[in-house]
C-alpha cells in the first residue's frame, strides 16, 4: 500500500451573452460580456497512476491532448497519471465546456506536480484557449459577471475590463438536447462568413453594455438588466443572421424565446452560438413556475433547470488516498 494525492477541480459553466463585434475591419475585435453559473459543473480528478481514464469516451482524446500540452511544464506525462472527468457541461451547447475542462485539468496537474498555477494569460496561451472570447478564461478563476474588451493586433487574450459579483437572481437555463451549437471547423467558416461589424454598431453595443447592463448589475436593478441584456443579445445575434438564418440558433430556439417574452419575462439571452438560453427571473417561486410551464409547452424539445450565478470561480481540493501497488 502507498498513499497518493487526489487533486479535484470543480469549475462552473459559462454563459456568453454576445460579442461586441465580429470581422477584422476594426482596430479592436470581439470582446463582450457573460457570467459564470453554478450548474452544470465540470469536475476533474487526477492522481499518480498508469494512464487510466474514466469519463465520457468522447472527451478522452481531448483530455490526452491537454495532458500532453502541460507535460513539458509539469513533467507529468499521460502514462504517469490517472484522470477522471466525472461531470462535464454538455459540449457544443454554449456553456464553454472545452475551456472549463481544459483549465480544470491543467490546474489539477499543476497542483499534483506541486507547482504554482499559471496566470490566466499564461494558461490560455498554453492550452490555446480564448482566441475570441476571454469570459470563460477569467470566469474560471474568479466567477461573476465579466466584460472583456476585445483583441487588438498582437494580443492573444482579450484584457478583462470589468468583473463584478452577479446578483442572486435565479437563472433558468434552457437546454435543447436534440440541437447542437456551431463548433470546430464549422465555427471557423461561420466567422469568415459573417458580415463585418461597423464602428457605429460596435459603439452602440459598448454604450448598451457600459451605460445599461453593467450599472444594472452593480445596482441590482432587475428590470433594467433584463431589458438591456435581451437587446444586447439580440443585436449580437444579428451579426450571425446569414449563418444561422435568424437572430437565434434556429427557428425552434427563436420560437421558445418569443414564448418566454410573451409570458412576461424579458430577460432572456442565447449563450454564444447556442442553442442554450439563459432566462433571468426575480425570485425562486417564479422560476419554478416558469420551468413547469416551459416543459408543458415544449415537451422534450427543452430540458430546463434552475441555477444561480457563480461568483467565486473554480474550486480545488486535495485528498489523500491509499492505493494498492
Amino acid at each position: 500500500m502507498r498513499p497518493t494525492r487526489v487533486v479535484s477541480v470543480s469549475a462552473p459553466a459559462r454563459i456568453h451573452c454576445g460579442l461586441l463585434s465580429v470581422g477584422k475591419r476594426l482596430p479592436v475585435n470581439f470582446g463582450g460580456c457573460g457570467l459564470m453559473i453554478d450548474q452544470p459543473q465540470t469536475v476533474v480528478r487526477v492522481r499518480q497512476g498508469s494512464g487510466a481514464f474514466r469519463g465520457n469516451p468522447a472527451v478522452e482524446e481531448r483530455v490526452r491532448r491537454i495532458v500532453d500540452r502541460c507535460a513539458p511544464v509539469t513533467n507529468l506525462n499521460r502514462f504517469q497519471i490517472d484522470v477522471e472527468v466525472s461531470s462535464q457541461a454538455p459540449r457544443h451547447s454554449g456553456f464553454g465546456s472545452g475551456t472549463q475542462t481544459a483549465f480544470s485539468l491543467a490546474q489539477a496537474l499543476f497542483e499534483l506536480a506541486e507547482m504554482p498555477p499559471l496566470a490566466p494569460q499564461e494558461l490560455a496561451a498554453l492550452l490555446k484557449r480564448g482566441e475570441r472570447s476571454a469570459v470563460g478564461t477569467y470566469g474560471f478563476f474568479r466567477g461573476g459577471f465579466l466584460v472583456d474588451r476585445g483583441l487588438s493586433e498582437g494580443e492573444s487574450l482579450s484584457p478583462l475590463d470589468i468583473r463584478c459579483d452577479f446578483p442572486d437572481w435565479p437563472i433558468c437555463v434552457v437546454t435543447f438536447p436534440s440541437l447542437c451549437g456551431v463548433h470546430g471547423f464549422e465555427e471557423l467558416r461561420a466567422f469568415d462568413a459573417v458580415v463585418q461589424t461597423t464602428g457605429k454598431e460596435r459603439n452602440e453595443m459598448e454604450r448598451l453594455l457600459n451605460d445599461a447592463i453593467v450599472p444594472a448589475v452593480l445596482q441590482e436593478k432587475y428590470t433594467d438588466f433584463c431589458d438591456a441584456i435581451y437587446e444586447y443579445g439580440a443585436r449580437s445575434g444579428e451579426y450571425y443572421r446569414d449563418v444561422q438564418r435568424g437572430t437565434f440558433h434556429s427557428p425552434a430556439v427563436g420560437d421558445v424565446v418569443r414564448w418566454i417574452r410573451e409570458e412576461g419575462i424579458s430577460g432572456v439571452v442565447q449563450s454564444s452560438w447556442g442553442p442554450t438560453l439563459a432566462v433571468f427571473v426575480d425570485r425562486k417561486e417564479r422560476a419554478d413556475v416558469f420551468v413547469a410551464s416551459l416543459k408543458s409547452k415544449f415537451g422534450d424539445l427543452v430540458q430546463p433547470f434552475v441555477t444561480a450565478a457563480n461568483n467565486v470561480g473554480a474550486k480545488l481540493t486535495i485528498q489523500e488516498q491509499t492505493v494498492y501497488a
